[in-house]
């Protein structure tokens, strides 16, 4: 979790695929200081999770997720899901 973090300013990916449970720091907190660095806020979030209630999505999107999914999320849906949000559809 920490390390994705790193990775995530050294590489500036366009989109980072999250889930809420992850050792040493969570997903809330990782989505968090991405969307809070200006640097890296324009990345685009999804969070998997089998966690993914109705709070855990609240609070993902409060901390700046742009979509969240439950697990398992059919394979064809995530690739819909990603080029929509890098606005990749034609």
């Amino acid at each position: 979790g920490f390390e994705a973090g790193l990775q995530v300013s050294h590489f500036r990916p366009d989109l980072v695929i999250l889930d809420i449970m992850m050792p040493d720091i969570n997903g809330y907190e990782v989505c968090k200081r991405i969307k809070s660095n200006p640097e890296t806020k324009s990345i685009k979030i999804i969070v998997l999770s089998a966690y993914l209630n109705d709070e855990a999505f609240r609070e993902m999107k409060e901390n700046g997720a742009d979509a969240c999914f439950s697990k398992p999320l059919p394979l064809e849906q995530l690739k819909f899901e990603v080029a929509k949000l890098l606005d990749l559809r034609k």
